[in-house]
């Protein structure tokens, strides 16, 4: 059996990934950014001279209207944010959304009070690091339960 840790220190370098990949990703945007003209007559030109950021993996964009999970628990936001995006996300990106549709998780650590509240709940399982509805059609049901 392995250290009582082991799960925490997973998901820490789980994190640790995720920040460094997201760094590279920042660094590149600058070094792109850098090279653009710094003195354009234009204003049109600036846009269309910037890179395009169309995100390699990851979640699609959907629209989030400000305010829209600010009534709903942790757990029925991010089942919406998961049926809208169609596709199992990660504890982080699941942030992303909640932050963007003004629910915030709010504590010390909000990714761990996230990932415990979708661990405790049966609509929801963690396959690859990724949380996905356990049962489709029957989720709603069972929110509505708890």
């Amino acid at each position: 059996m392995g250290s009582p840790f082991s799960s925490a220190l997973e998901e820490l370098r789980h994190r640790h990934d995720l920040l460094t990949a997201e760094v590279k990703r920042l660094a590149r945007l600058i070094r792109e950014l850098e090279q653009l003209p710094t003195s354009i007559n234009d204003p049109y030109a600036a846009v269309s001279a910037l890179p395009s950021e169309a995100p390699a993996e990851g979640p699609p964009a959907i629209a989030i209207r400000p305010s829209e999970f600010a009534r709903m628990s942790y757990a029925q936001a991010s089942r919406v944010i998961i049926r809208r995006v169609n596709q199992s996300l990660s504890t982080s990106e699941l942030l992303r959304f909640l932050e963007a549709g003004d629910r915030a998780v709010r504590g010390k650590d909000p990714y761990r009070t996230l990932y415990r509240t979708l661990m405790k709940h049966s609509a929801f399982k963690n396959v690859d690091k990724k949380w996905t509805l356990t049962d489709w059609s029957e989720t709603e049901d069972l929110l509505d339960e708890k």
